[in-house]
């Protein structure tokens, strides 16, 4: 596990499987990495076709689909030279541990220098989907060997003082 989940207390009343540590793991990473290709990666890798953002602040227009969850890395790193994002907390809705609640915090250290540390919490919801023809829809609880766990729905939300900060500092460094 990388640095992202590497402190993270998970729940000791139900088991969480390692496939959804392994995918939640990935996907904060790939967030913190600043590449042209992490886009590609978070559709062929961690999201299913259809899969739904809801960035934070409220009232922000979801994302959906590859095509979308592709194109939104476009200007992640336009104002910020550095991200982490650190999972704290996880706590599970269901038997299945497919619907989580994280809690975390997040580092940005921007271009003009500024450092800016908020809380954070996400609601995510995976589906194991069939390998081969993910593009056919077919989606289930089980793990079955043809099937690789996905992400569907992300939900975020930041404390708002935070994101307030960030808009405030993109605006100070023109």
């Amino acid at each position: 596990m990388g640095y992202n989940t590497a402190r993270t207390q998970w729940p000791s009343v139900q088991s969480i499987p390692d496939s959804t540590k392994n995918l939640i793991d990935s996907y904060f990473n790939l967030l913190d990495t600043n590449s042209d290709h992490v886009g590609d990666q978070l559709v062929s890798e961690i999201f299913t076709p259809d899969a739904v953002i809801y960035p934070g602040p409220a009232g922000a227009q979801p994302i959906q689909g590859s095509e979308a969850i592709r194109s939104m890395r476009e200007g992640a790193w336009k104002v910020v030279q550095k991200r982490e994002h650190v999972i704290s907390r996880v706590y599970v809705f269901d038997a299945a541990a497919s619907d989580l609640l994280l809690l975390g915090e997040v580092k940005q250290v921007l271009h003009n220098g500024k450092v800016f540390v908020g809380e954070w919490a996400a609601r995510i919801r995976v589906v194991y989907v069939a390998t081969g023809d993910e593009a056919d829809g077919e989606k289930g609880p089980d793990s079955g060997s043809n099937k690789r766990l996905r992400i569907f729905y992300h939900k975020g939300w930041a404390v708002s003082e935070y994101l307030f900060s960030i808009k405030m500092a993109h605006f100070l460094s023109f």
